[in-house]
């Protein structure tokens, strides 16, 4: 005897009338996990696509695209922006300040290698005539018959 079962799950065929509870189950647990995995797939789908509505500096997800336009256009949206580049700026300056007693220790040493040569240090550089004063010029100390010659790395 064939039995014929079907429902939203799947179609089932039995020849056997005592097994029919064991293989229905069976065959619930094969389609829930299909059904499952297609709503995994579906979710993830969704995600992907409202990823485009996702503001990260804010930290804000929005249905439509003009809920996601007016948000860019807000003055939060802006405010949040501003306040991250102030504390880029901040944490810039100070790195900056960090640097700056290597910087006074390193001109220390300088003075004393300079007295102890009985050169006189001065921040001014000798091959382009231009004050040693921006980060970008690099000093060498070439000691030549006891004199220390400065180099610019700038043409300016």
């Amino acid at each position: 005897m064939e039995i014929l079962f079907e429902n939203l799950k799947g179609r089932m065929k039995m020849k056997k009338r005592g097994s029919w509870y064991y293989s229905r189950k069976v065959i619930e647990i094969l389609s829930d996990k299909v059904l499952a995995e297609r709503e995994l797939k579906i979710q993830s789908d969704v995600k992907e696509i409202r990823k485009v509505f996702c503001c990260e500096l804010c930290s804000n997800q929005y249905r439509t695209v003009m809920e996601s336009e007016g948000h860019l256009s807000s003055y939060d949206h802006n405010h949040n922006k501003r306040f991250k580049d102030m504390k880029e700026m901040l944490r810039e300056c100070s790195r900056d300040d960090r640097k700056k007693p290597e910087k006074q220790r390193q001109e220390r040493e300088m003075t004393k290698m300079c007295s102890i040569l009985s050169v006189p240090f001065t921040y001014h550089c000798y091959t382009t005539s231009c004050p040693i004063t921006t980060k970008n010029i690099e000093v060498w100390l070439f000691y030549q018959r006891g004199a220390v010659y400065q180099r610019c790395s700038n043409t300016s």
